[in-house]
C-alpha cells in the first residue's frame, strides 16, 4: 500500500547526498512539476510544438522577434508558425551566439559573422582587402619623397574596413603616382574602394581617391587633402564562440582560439585592434557581462571591472569554471547566470557571485548546453538542457 506523505515547505531537488539522508521535504527527482518560491509544488503545464524542423539549431529571442538556422540560411520566426528566410549564413553546424544592442543584432560562429539591422541580413565588419595596391610613377607635380600606400572597403552606408598591407615608391624628381592595380572586394556590400597615400616622406595616410569596387586604375598627380585614416590597424571582429556587451564594447570569445577574448573598438562595433584588443587566459567557456565589467571564466572564474579600459584589471571570484554556452541574463535585473559543475551561479555588480543550490544539486560536466531564464505563471527558473559526460542524476523532466 502506498504511503501518503504530507509536507509543507518542499526544497526541491538533491542529487549529492545519499538516498538514506534525504529527508521528506527534498526529492532525488522531479517529473513535470515545478517548485514555487512558497514551496509548493504545482503541476507543469503541457506545450504545444509550434514547428517541427529537422536539422534547426541556434535559435534564440530577444523577447519579440526569433532567430534560428537551417541548412545555411538564417530565418526569422514569426507568430503563426511562418518562417522568413533573411538570407545565407554559413554557420554548417556550429552554434550561433547572439547579442542585441539597441535595434540591432549581431551574431557570430566558428565560420560566420554577421548583424540584423531592421530586419536586413548584413556583413558584421568588412573584411580588409588582402593586397596592397601596385604603384608606378608617372607624370605630375608630387614633390620627391617617399609616399606610402594602402587600400580600405567602403560600404553603401559608409562603414568602412580596415587598410590593406602597406605598399612604398619613391619619386626621385616631382611626379605623380598611378595604380597599376587595386584588390578586389568579394563583399557584395562593398560599393567603393579607396586609396590613401601619404605626403612625402610622411607618416600619415589620407584619402586620395575614392573609386569602384573593381576599378584598377587612378591617378594622383597634385598633393592630397582628403581625411586621414581612421581604421588603421584595424580588423572586422573574429569569428566567435560567445559574445557579450558591456560598456560600448563587444567581447568575443575567439571561436579558432578559446584562451583569447577580443573587444572591439569602445562605441564601434565593426572593427578590433588585433594588437593590442584581447585579454588571454585559460581555454575561456563562458563569458558574460553585468554593469561594471564581465565575468570571463576559464580555469577559474575571474571577474574584470572596467573590462576594455587600459587599466583594466581582474581578480579570482570562483576556483572552478562554467559549462560553455550556459550564460544569459536575468530579466528585469542586471545580473548574469550560468551554469557551473556545482549547479547555477548568479554573477551580480562588483564581481559579487552566488552559487543557488551548491549544497544539494551537481550537474557533473556538460557539453552542447542551451540555457534561458523562463517567467511563466509567476514562476522565474532558470532552464539548462545539455548532454551529461558525468553521471549525475540530475534529471528535470516534463
Amino acid at each position: 500500500m502506498a504511503t501518503v506523505v504530507n509536507f509543507s515547505g518542499f526544497k526541491g531537488m538533491d542529487n549529492i547526498h545519499a538516498d538514506t539522508e534525504l529527508s521528506n521535504d527534498v526529492a532525488r527527482r522531479i517529473v513535470n512539476a515545478d517548485v514555487l518560491d512558497s514551496g509548493r509544488l504545482r503541476r507543469r503545464k503541457g506545450s504545444t510544438l509550434a514547428l517541427a524542423l529537422a536539422g534547426a539549431h541556434s535559435l534564440w529571442s530577444d523577447g519579440v522577434t526569433a532567430y534560428y538556422v537551417l541548412s545555411n540560411v538564417l530565418y526569422r520566426f514569426v507568430p503563426g508558425n511562418a518562417s522568413v528566410a533573411l538570407g545565407a549564413f554559413a554557420a554548417d553546424t556550429n552554434r550561433i551566439s547572439y547579442q542585441k544592442i539597441n535595434s540591432i543584432v549581431y551574431l557570430t560562429c566558428a565560420t560566420a559573422r554577421a548583424r540584423i539591422n531592421n530586419g536586413v541580413l548584413e556583413s558584421w565588419g568588412i573584411d580588409n582587402p588582402t593586397s596592397a595596391p601596385t604603384l608606378i610613377t608617372s607624370a605630375g607635380v608630387l614633390p620627391a619623397g617617399i609616399y606610402q600606400a594602402c587600400v580600405t572597403y567602403v560600404a553603401a552606408d559608409g562603414r568602412e574596413s580596415g587598410n590593406s598591407t602597406l605598399t612604398s615608391i619613391t619619386l626621385l624628381v616631382n611626379g605623380g603616382i598611378t595604380t597599376l592595380s587595386m584588390p578586389n572586394p568579394v563583399n557584395a556590400d562593398v560599393t567603393k574602394k579607396r586609396l590613401y597615400l601619404t605626403a612625402d616622406n610622411g607618416d600619415t595616410l589620407y584619402l586620395a581617391a575614392e573609386v569602384n569596387p573593381t576599378d584598377q586604375f587612378t591617378s594622383i598627380d597634385t598633393p592630397v587633402n582628403g581625411h586621414a585614416l581612421r581604421t588603421l590597424h584595424l580588423s572586422p571582429p573574429p569569428f566567435g564562440s560567445a559574445l557579450t556587451h558591456y560598456n560600448g564594447w563587444i567581447f568575443i570569445i575567439d571561436a579558432a582560439d578559446t584562451h583569447i577574448v577580443w573587444y572591439t573598438e569602445s562605441q564601434d562595433y565593426e572593427h578590433v585592434d588585433r594588437r593590442k584588443n584581447f585579454y588571454q587566459f585559460a581555454p575561456v567557456s563562458v563569458i558574460a557581462s553585468v554593469t561594471d565589467g564581465i565575468y570571463v571564466c576559464a580555469d577559474n572564474t575571474y571577474f574584470l571591472p572596467m573590462a576594455g579600459q587600459p587599466d583594466a584589471v581582474q581578480r579570482i571570484v570562483l576556483e572552478f569554471s562554467a559549462q560553455a554556452n550556459s550564460a544569459t541574463t536575468i530579466p528585469n535585473t542586471t545580473d548574469a547566470i550560468w551554469m557551473t559543475s556545482r549547479g547555477p551561479c548568479i554573477g551580480k555588480d562588483s564581481g559579487i557571485v552566488e552559487l543557488l543550490v551548491e549544497k544539494s544539486i551537481a550537474s557533473g560536466e556538460m557539453n552542447n548546453v542551451a540555457a534561458i531564464v523562463r517567467e511563466k505563471d509567476g514562476a522565474r527558473q532558470f532552464v539548462v538542457v545539455g548532454n551529461n559526460t558525468q553521471v549525475s542524476g540530475l534529471i528535470a523532466g516534463g
